[in-house]
């Protein structure tokens, strides 16, 4: 039945996709844009703050990277034209 559902919606196949590293990845992404959100600037130093964006910057470029691979194994862009 699940695999009806995911032919119907042309879902890929969980063998060709890392899901659980790309939805741990999303996680960490969350939590530290909750940190952004909770942060206190007058007692936060620039230098911590360029390590929160320096490691949110590298979270979403890996995540990028993977759905590329995803991407090229599967044969398809992952862009809707």
């Amino acid at each position: 039945m699940l695999s009806a559902w995911r032919q119907q919606l042309r879902l890929p196949s969980a063998q060709h996709l890392d899901t659980p590293t790309l939805n741990a990845l999303l996680i960490a992404l969350l939590a530290v844009a909750l940190k952004f959100i909770v942060l206190d600037l007058h007692e936060v130093r620039p230098g911590q703050l360029l390590g929160l964006a320096a490691i949110a910057l590298v979270l979403r470029v890996v995540y990028w990277l993977m759905r590329e691979r995803d991407d090229r194994q599967l044969g398809t862009s992952g862009r809707e034209d």
